[in-house]
């Protein structure tokens, strides 16, 4: 028997600037948006993971693992200025003041049966995974408008909503590994899974002296999908060479439904995903190899919902329920030397990107940011990661450095759009031994910035300490992380194509400092052993990382 429980008790605080320019009937109208997001109640989640292993033989394993959560409902509150030059339709500014909260629940459970043969390396598993994740965001929002004399404009408007979201999950998947002849093997599986999303929004207008319902918002939204997937993998050792050859099948069924307006969406689609690599072990510890894939990337289920959340009265933020997967060939060769150097040139070719794009609503005037497939995204990287050890390793640096060029090409109605343009990353991370006990970490990053879809992104970096004391012979840790000690760590980018000309400031509460005291008992043999991944990993992070 095995388990963990966890609490956690977190306020949040937001800054965001927006800036758009629109062509509206009137000429071009500049809105520079400034809005601060900050915690009126903390969200309180408690979580909990446990299972059980019974052993009815050396060969056989059967157990049951079970992850919960619940997440308290938090407030939070949002005021925002919006400043608008020259004045449209007799507006000057307008002032928002919205209240947003969360709660949440969420189960997982696994049943795997494993069963190891008598020839080395020969085993079967299987694995039945259901989950449910139920959340309910509320907001309300008061809108005042101000004209050129500072004087409010008629009665302030107030929107409410309620959107309940349902996740379920199910998921049955079978892996087979058997050895072929000398330092061969193969391994192949199936697995099938189903998921739904229902979402119920609930919008109101305040009108007169009471709340009505908003036809024209209030919707519904269910999101059905199944995948049948199957693969086969084979690798062959051969002296200092490896070899692995795999392929991948995925056949997909979606289907999406508004239910108030009637709006239907059915898909299905087959994908094969081949993967090949090849590995040399030279003399005294230096390895190259080189790899191919294909993969794909799915849309999270909370980017497929319609629904639009306002953040003030003339901005906005919805999901877009005909979000295509993305789809990426990838071609790598690395070379390591004594472990302690590492360098890597990477290729990939992607096309329908999932990025954030900023969108005008031309009909109501307003500007927003949804989730989009970009065309084509090609780019192209270089890596090298070096160990120092110093002080006989009683210091140990890491240098990663990474220097990337991306170019990406969407075909837009205006005529082709092309966002190109090179990044670097550097991090360096410090591990020190200050006792046999005691240790620090000092880590250290800056991004120069990129290009991601229609976004142009600006630089940004984190600095940041830890300690970590350990206790009763080992058992218990005491760690304490500061982390942005600059606060650097800020999101600013701009994008102009088409009717678009939008830049974002975000600052977060990015810096902060945690605490943490951990203390471990029993089997360490027996946590080992289920560090083991279930079979809805990829739907679990799809819905957020629940």
């Amino acid at each position: 028997m095995f388990g963990n429980y966890s609490v956690n008790r977190n306020n949040s605080w937001e800054m965001v600037n927006q800036f758009n320019v629109m062509q509206t009937p009137a000429g071009e109208v500049t809105f520079d948006q400034n809005t601060t997001a900050e915690s009126t109640k903390a969200v309180l989640r408690n979580s909990v993971r446990a299972g059980v292993d019974f052993f009815p033989n050396p060969q056989n394993t059967i157990g049951v693992i079970v992850n919960a959560y619940h997440s308290s409902r938090g407030n939070t509150s949002i005021k925002g200025i919006t400043n608008i030059t020259p004045a449209y339709n007799g507006v000057r500014y307008s002032e928002s003041d919205n209240v947003q909260s969360r709660s949440g629940d969420g189960i997982q459970v696994n049943a795997n049966y494993q069963i190891t043969f008598a020839k080395p390396g020969q085993r079967l598993n299987l694995d039945l995974d259901y989950a449910r994740f139920s959340s309910e965001p509320f907001q309300q929002n008061r809108n005042i408008y101000y004209d050129l004399n500072n004087t409010i404009i008629d009665i302030p408007e107030q929107l409410r909503n309620k959107n309940p979201q349902i996740i379920d999950v199910h998921s049955a998947k079978i892996d087979y590994a058997q050895p072929l002849w000398k330092d061969a093997r193969i391994e192949t599986g199936a697995k099938v899974s189903q998921s739904k999303t229902d979402n119920d929004m609930k919008f109101d207008i305040f009108s007169g002296s009471e709340w009505q319902i908003d036809a024209n918002r209030t919707n519904r939204f269910v999101y059905t999908e199944q995948i049948d997937a199957a693969y086969i993998n084979v690798s062959q050792r051969l002296g200092k060479f490896y070899f692995q050859a795999g392929l991948r099948g995925e056949y997909t069924l979606l289907n999406s439904e508004q239910k108030t307006t009637g709006e239907l969406n059915d898909t299905s689609y087959l994908n094969l995903f081949p993967t090949f690599s090849a590995s040399y072990e030279v003399p005294r510890k230096h390895g190259i190899s080189l790899s191919y894939s294909r993969r794909l990337s799915r849309p999270g289920y909370s980017d497929l919902n319609p629904f639009e959340v306002a953040i003030d009265a003339y901005s906005f933020t919805r999901g877009n329920p005909y979000l295509k997967p993305a789809y990426t060939h990838n071609v790598q060769l690395a070379s390591m030397f004594e472990q302690f150097l590492m360098m890597r040139i990477n290729y990939s070719n992607t096309t329908d990107l999932i990025v954030l794009t900023p969108i005008v609503d031309e009909d109501s005037q307003r500007y927003g940011t949804t989730r989009g497939n970009f065309g084509r995204t090609q780019s192209i990287s270089a890596m090298l990661n070096i160990i120092f050890p110093f002080f006989d390793k009683k210091w140990i640096a890491n240098l990663a450095v990474q220097g990337a060029y991306s170019s990406g090409t969407s075909n837009e109605a205006s005529g082709e759009f092309v966002n190109k343009g090179s990044s670097l990353v550097v991090q360096l991370g410090n591990n020190i031994t200050i006792t046999p006990s005691l240790s620090a970490e000092i880590t250290g990053m800056y991004i120069s910035g990129g290009r991601m879809g229609y976004l142009v992104v600006q630089p940004q970096g984190n600095f940041s300490v830890g300690l970590r004391q350990q206790l009763l012979k080992n058992k218990m840790n005491l760690s304490l992380t500061v982390n942005d000690i600059l606060f650097t760590s800020k999101d600013k980018g701009y994008a102009r194509y088409e009717n678009v000309n939008y830049s974002l400031y975000n600052a977060r509460d990015s810096r902060y400092a945690n605490l943490t005291l951990r203390y471990n008992f029993g089997s360490s043999s027996v946590r080992a052993a289920r560090n083991k991944s279930t079979g809805i990993e990829d739907e679990t992070t799809r819905a957020g990382g629940r």
